[in-house]
């Protein structure tokens, strides 16, 4: 009877130590991820307060572009002449009689801003003949039409399906969702990971985890039941899940230990489905970065 119970007793205490290290790895985690989510803040607040100072710094150019060009013109203070007729004066264009001979034929008879009584106005004959000279001069210049439109710009060259996984881990996991529903993402993760972490010589069994977001790994479908399958990038890459979640065992990496935030993919894993167990046919290479 005392060997049952001393059996059990150890079973349980087993079983408290699996759980407290499945807590201290979810605490690593979770340090991780504030950690990360700390850095990408630090890098908005740097690139709008760059930016506010580029705007600024364009702002006080422009209006210092404005008052010099100001201070340049003809017309800036200090800089406008007299004008040529400054001479004439009120009395020389009124005058109390009819102005005599073809000379006089250029002022019209204006007093106090209109026509004397019985007097109509004389347009002057070389104002008339300038009118004239204005209007044979003018021809309309017709709107050049180009003969040959500047062709579009070519399209941007579609990205691959690599880079595209690449571009969410140099993000540290920003775009994962849009990846995930774009390519049909089945994911999977070890389902004996806690019994590998005290023994390492056990093998990985791999099932569907309940979510795309919750297994270590993403796998997308290719011809003959076949898929292919990488990291997913939107976890934090730590000892737990190189060594006990197996993917040490799916990739070959530069993974010396620590916990890194980005993966990139070099050449994905070949998985087959069987159900919900998955089994390696190759193990692909991954890089990671902090």
């Amino acid at each position: 009877m005392e060997y049952e119970v001393q059996k059990e007793i150890n079973r349980l205490n087993s079983k408290i130590n699996q759980l407290e290290m499945d807590l201290e790895a979810q605490h690593q985690h979770n340090r991780a991820m504030f950690a990360r989510f700390n850095e990408r803040l630090t890098e908005l607040e740097t690139a709008m307060a760059n930016n506010a100072r580029k705007k600024s710094r364009k702002t006080a150019d422009k209006t210092n572009k404005s008052a010099k060009d100001w201070d340049d013109s003809e017309f800036a203070p200090g800089k406008i002449s007299a004008p040529a007729f400054e001479h004439i004066t009120a009395a020389s264009i009124l005058s109390p009689e009819k102005p005599k001979g073809r000379q006089g034929q250029h002022f019209e008879p204006f007093v106090a801003g209109h026509l004397r009584p019985n007097e109509k106005p004389i347009i002057s004959l070389g104002l008339r003949q300038q009118q004239a000279r204005e209007e044979q001069a003018f021809v309309p210049v017709p709107i050049p039409v180009p003969m040959h439109q500047a062709p579009p710009p070519p399209p941007k060259p579609k990205k691959t399906f690599t880079e595209e996984y690449n571009d969410i881990g140099a993000a540290q996991g920003i775009g994962g969702e849009e990846f995930a529903q774009k390519f049909s993402v089945r994911a999977f993760s070890c389902a004996n990971m806690g019994v590998r972490m005290t023994r390492k010589e056990a093998a990985p069994i791999f099932t569907d985890a309940p979510t795309a977001f919750k297994g270590d790994f993403w796998a997308v479908q290719l011809k003959d039941k076949r898929f292919a399958v990488m990291p997913n990038p939107m976890l934090m890459y730590d000892e737990n899940r190189h060594r006990a979640g197996g993917l040490v065992d799916a990739f070959s990496s530069n993974y010396r230990g620590g916990i890194f935030s980005r993966v990139q993919l070099v050449r994905p894993a070949v998985f087959t489905a069987e159900g919900y167990v998955w089994k390696i046919v190759s193990r692909g290479e991954i890089k990671l970065t902090a």
